[in-house]
């Protein structure tokens, strides 16, 4: 799924707005978005921006930079990275891509990204790490648990609309999307629809939505343990979040949430089932530090079915992948969801709290083939029509919190 698709969906449920307002908390965002920012607008129109935060191609790795192999790791032929770094002079952002593999005292923002060249089954794959550190003002997954909290209860209470309104963020989804409020039996279920004003605004991102939307239909299921706390789905163009209540403290003592998928892609008549696709995260906090991580539990089963545009043969996907496309299905989710920090997709991140700030390492690994099917992927190298919808989102989720 893209991520910043799915970054959109989970927005929709978890847009904090005037439920539980902290200027904190707002700028914890406003660091976050805007080294991003200043990140993307100085490099976002070559190659190493989305090196540095999507993926690599084979052809791209005169780009980066050699890293020595120690002995303990000889699975790999070549280990090769970018780094990245922000830091602010008088209030001025300087954002910078290079070569180092360490922070310098200064910088609140410092990322690295290493590709390990391996083989997963005879097949060229990339192991990928992402090592990230920030320091900003603070902002914890506890915060985010009080806020669902908080959430829930509004959303169900009888004056949620007149809460929802008076968000920020609520009312500019509404102002490109067309929004709906429904009760069903003691759940609220807030429905966006793609609407076709949004051309106005923001055209490139209404083909690219509209173009994911036509390919994918989903759900996102996510539980604590047995109790539901909410859903996001799709159906047609219309994205959903259902919210379940849930009982005042439920969440206080909250050790794990389980996110299960289920992905239906119809890449042209060719179809993709996974189903219960789970992936779980694992919390724990005291007064210093909180610790969340994250990955998938088993691997998930599949279908493929169809053709390629109703008549052509699967094998015409073939001539793209390393392999079948059943093989390379059933490959790729076996190297998704392996059982070991080391392997498969998972991260853990640290959140140190301090009075008023928090510095938080982060740190993800997943394995990907060298040569990638990737039917959601955008194959347009157009120039963008129209406004940026995550810029301006970011921008009202600041002022919301505010």
């Amino acid at each position: 799924m893209n991520t910043k698709f799915f970054i959109l969906s989970l927005f929709i449920l978890s847009s904090e707005n005037c439920i539980l307002k902290n200027p904190t908390n707002s700028q914890f965002w406003e660091h976050f978005f805007n080294n991003q920012n200043s990140l993307q607008t100085k490099y976002g129109e070559g190659d190493l921006y989305p090196i540095l935060f999507g993926g690599l191609k084979p052809e791209q790795e005169r780009l980066l930079y050699k890293k020595n192999i120690s002995e303990l790791d000889k699975v790999s032929d070549e280990v090769l990275f970018l780094s990245a770094s922000v830091k602010r002079e008088n209030e001025i952002i300087v954002s910078e891509i290079h070569n180092r593999t360490s922070r310098q005292l200064e910088e609140e923002y410092f990322t690295t990204v290493e590709y390990s060249k391996r083989k997963f089954k005879e097949k060229d794959t990339y192991r990928i790490k992402r090592s990230t550190f920030f320091h900003y003002p603070k902002y914890t997954f506890r915060d985010f648990i009080n806020w669902m909290e908080a959430f829930s209860f509004a959303t169900l209470s009888d004056e949620k609309l007149s809460i929802l309104n008076k968000s920020i963020l609520y009312q500019f989804l509404c102002s490109e999307f067309r929004c709906t409020v429904d009760n069903e039996e003691k759940t609220t279920l807030l429905s966006f629809a793609l609407d076709k004003r949004m051309v106005n605004n923001y055209k490139s991102f209404y083909n690219r939505i509209f173009d994911i939307l036509t390919k994918l239909k989903f759900k996102l299921k996510i539980n604590n343990k047995q109790t539901k706390l909410a859903e996001i789905f799709s159906e047609g163009k219309i994205i959903s979040a259902r919210i379940f209540p849930i009982k005042k403290n439920d969440l206080q003592n909250l050790s794990s949430i389980d996110l299960i998928f289920d992905i239906d892609i119809n890449f042209y008549g060719l179809r993709i089932l996974i189903p219960n696709l789970e992936y779980n995260l694992v919390y724990k906090d005291s007064e210093a530090e909180e610790t969340l991580k994250g990955s998938f539990q088993i691997t998930p089963k599949y279908k493929v079915s169809g053709k390629v545009f109703y008549f052509l043969p699967t094998s015409v996907v073939n001539f793209f992948i390393p392999g079948d496309i059943e093989t390379y299905i059933a490959e790729s989710l076996e190297l998704l969801a392996k059982p070991n920090e080391q392997s498969g997709a998972n991260f853990i991140s640290k959140i140190k709290i301090k009075e008023k700030t928090v510095e938080v390492q982060f740190d993800s690994y997943s394995e990907v083939f060298q040569k990638s099917f990737k039917p959601l992927s955008n194959s347009s190298n157009t120039k963008r029509e129209g406004g940026d919808f995550f810029h301006d989102m970011r921008l009202k989720i600041i002022e919301d919190l505010l």
